[in-house]
């Protein structure tokens, strides 16, 4: 049993180190590191104990639930601080392979950023802390949505017909009568003509449900109180001294919806007449067999009455199936015609080719032989983006291309920050040589910063967005982490093959 549980630990391990890392970078204050550690230990502490030392047979109890909770929210928080500081490792790396390959031929790696953490700790605050919200106040945080539903069958004596629905009560997560009671009343106060209850009453056992039937009961609708079971009901999740056990546990279900006056439907309809006319409470969207349950079911069972060999054939064939008619609603639709699509792809091709002769000219007109180099490097950073969107089967779409060409202009920003820099150094009547490394040196961090901060863009455009936005977010993170190696490695090599024969840049004095 222990060792299903290596993989996770391994994984907290890590995640754990990373976020502790981002404290103490963060922060140099011992009380803070202390507190936090502390934290930690308590909460992991807390969740292992409880999981081993968990008796299915209790069910799902409130110590476990407060485990989980508090162990989810700290892992909220450190899965950000992980994701940051990761990324920032691989940059830093990145930057000591080219300290490496440059005149100091070291291998250091640079500290961590300060603010990095910061800004990581600031955004993992808010699922933190609203995951806490959520566990205390959360669950008494009742929402009444109005749903408004028209049918054109309806018989006019429902116009206006109230449904109040409510569901997952989940009384074993309840603990403050008078938050519950504001609950009822809150239902009561929606005035609907029926109620129905759509099932888990409980976390696992029937018992959770005692403390609060009487208060249940006062839930009134003048058509009835219906209900059904949830797949918590059934007692699955805890393990039973006996089958007899858990068929006490199940009937005593069953008497506790009798009890807070509620009809409940196993695998039953129901119909509720006014002024004559009539309408189903079905399950599933349509009533494929209506039977009365005689007893309870448990293993196997049988179906009885007056069909003809068709409607057995057809009922047996429902029952083999292991199937339910699920619907499917549409939540967007884009339809780009063959005439259309193909228009917009000529056009990124032209805009990407234009873009790029614009640019390839600016660079060779403005730094003449050191923006032949830019150029150089920006067909090796296109190289390298196409290399890469096949290896990982990325299609190119037309958002996508768009998140190549702004992925062009950053690399092409890039180049201009590294040959300012060394415009500088020369002016400081420095030598070509020693304004090269010290321009480089010193453009490495506000290159990886600028992109950084990009990328972080690109990743919530792809967890947050859809469609088209996937497309440009994938794109534009491909194209960020070719372009740091174009900008601070390739274009650097390149540019000392050529520092022999660099006449003066346009802007530069004299040396």
């Amino acid at each position: 049993m222990f060792l299903r549980w290596i993989p996770l630990i391994i994984v907290i391990l890590i995640v754990e180190w990373y976020a502790f890392q981002a404290i103490k970078t963060a922060s140099n204050n011992k009380w803070l590191i202390g507190v936090y550690s502390l934290i930690v230990v308590l909460v992991l502490g807390n969740f292992f104990w409880q999981f081993f030392g968990y008796d299915r047979t209790e069910g799902w109890t409130h110590a476990i639930a407060y485990a989980i909770g508090f162990f989810v929210a700290l892992a909220s928080l450190q899965i950000v601080l992980f994701s940051f500081l990761f990324l920032e490792d691989v940059l830093r790396i990145l930057k000591a392979f080219v300290n490496f390959f440059s005149e100091r031929r070291s291998f250091d790696i640079p500290y961590r950023r300060k603010f990095i953490s910061q800004i990581a700790i600031g955004l993992g605050a808010i699922p933190f802390a609203s995951l806490l919200y959520g566990m205390y106040q959360g669950r008494y945080n009742y929402k009444v949505l109005n749903y408004t539903l028209e049918y054109d069958d309806l018989p006019e004596e429902f116009n206006g017909f109230k449904i109040t629905q409510i569901s997952d009560l989940h009384c074993g997560s309840f603990d403050n009568f008078e938050k519950v009671a504001y609950g009822v009343d809150l239902i009561n106060q929606q005035k609907g003509d029926v109620i129905l209850f759509t099932g888990d009453l409980v976390n696992s056992v029937a018992k959770e449900a005692a403390p609060w039937v009487k208060l249940f009961s006062k839930i009134t609708a003048p058509f009835g109180k219906f209900s059904v079971m949830g797949n918590h009901d059934y007692g699955d999740y805890t393990e039973w001294e006996s089958i007899s056990a858990k068929e006490k546990n199940l009937q005593d279900l069953f008497n506790f919806h009798q009890e807070m006056g509620f009809d409940l439907l196993l695998n039953e309809s129901r119909k509720i007449e006014k002024n004559g006319n009539k309408i189903a409470i079905i399950l599933d969207g349509k009533v494929k067999s209506a039977p009365v349950v005689q007893s309870q079911i448990f293993g196997s069972g049988s179906i009885s009455g007056t069909f003809t060999f068709e409607e057995a054939n057809d009922l047996a064939i429902i029952l083999k199936s292991g199937s339910l008619p699920i619907p499917i609603s549409i939540l967007q639709e884009k339809t780009i015609g063959p005439s259309l699509g193909l228009d917009s792809i000529e056009k990124g091709k032209n805009s990407i080719i234009i873009a790029s002769i614009l640019i390839f000219m600016f660079m060779v007109y403005y730094y003449r032989k050191l923006g032949l180099v830019c150029d150089i490097a920006l067909v090796f950073n296109l190289i390298c983006i196409f290399g890469l969107l096949s290896l990982f089967g990325v299609t190119l779409t037309f958002p996508g291309i768009a998140g190549l060409v702004l992925t062009l202009g950053m690399a092409v920003d890039g180049n201009i920050i590294i040959y300012e820099r060394i415009k500088e150094e020369l002016n400081k009547g420095k030598d070509v040589i020693s304004s090269i490394e010290l321009g480089f040196d010193r453009s490495v961090s506000t290159i990886i910063d600028a992109n950084f901060t990009t990328l972080i863009a690109a990743i919530c455009m792809f967890l947050l967005g859809d469609g088209p936005i996937k497309g440009f977010a994938v794109t534009l993170s491909i194209g960020l982490f070719s372009t740091i190696f174009s900008n601070i490695v390739f274009a650097r090599v390149l540019t000392k093959y050529f520092v022999k024969s660099l006449p003066p840049m346009r802007g530069q004095n004299e040396v």
